[in-house]
């Protein structure tokens, strides 16, 4: 369920950021100044993250499809422009990744978390400014649920893969030499506990390819002129 803020069909909150690459002109991104052509604005929790870092480079690989249709795509996370330039670098990002250091815009989007970041988030706003589709996803939905919690049957499933040997990483590769001599008890704790970063990490990644295939939806609608 969305939280607080604008639905589909409200006009879009404006803002002005600042972002990386910076404007030719030395301006602020502003959305207003956008009114005309479809913006994509993807909000994220943070660079560098595996599940985030996976999503803005599969945005980077459809992007061309977007810019084909004159729309634009815009990220914004609460991350400073210095590491927004230092993600951009690493990963040749094209597209604007806007600053947002006191997660005001996030909010006003009704997508700031409780830890004062952005909730991963896509709007597609029309050329009018307004919102024609929202979806939105809580950090907490990638956390374990009650019954699938670190005891129960989702987690058993996971520590049976990986004691028998389907663990993997450097983390597990670590876990697996160190625990190899140790007592039983001492090693089942150590799988578990890997088998549980790796549930969460694989709910993420999920979380971020069902995202990903949101955007190119919304790619395949601005090609169709729906919302312009």
């Amino acid at each position: 369920m969305p939280g607080m803020g604008p639905r589909e069909g409200d006009p879009a909150p404006d803002f002005s950021l600042e972002g990386i690459p910076p404007r030719a002109d030395g301006g602020l991104y502003q959305l207003a100044e956008q009114r005309g052509r479809v913006v994509v604005l993807a909000f994220y929790p943070g660079d560098f993250t595996p599940v985030c870092t996976r999503q803005l480079v599969d945005y980077e690989t459809h992007r061309q499809k977007l810019v084909a249709t004159g729309a634009v795509l815009w990220a914004v996370s609460t991350d400073k422009l210095e590491k927004h330039e230092r993600m951009a670098k690493s990963y040749a990002l094209a597209f604007p990744l806007l600053s947002d250091p006191n997660a005001e815009v996030a909010a006003r989007f009704g997508v700031r978390s409780l830890m004062g970041t952005a909730r991963r988030a896509l709007f597609l706003i029309d050329g009018q400014g307004v919102i024609r589709y929202r979806r939105d996803e809580p950090l907490l939905a990638h956390l374990p649920q009650r019954g699938r919690h670190p005891g129960g049957a989702a987690r058993q499933q996971a520590v049976a893969a990986t004691q028998a040997g389907s663990g993997s990483g450097i983390a597990a590769t670590l876990v697996r030499r160190k625990t190899s001599a140790a007592p039983e008890g001492i090693r089942r704790g150590a799988w578990e506990i890997i088998a549980a970063g790796n549930a969460y990490f694989w709910a993420s990644l999920a979380a971020s390819v069902v995202a990903a295939g949101e955007l190119r939806a919304a790619f395949l609608a601005c090609r169709a002129e729906r919302f312009t």
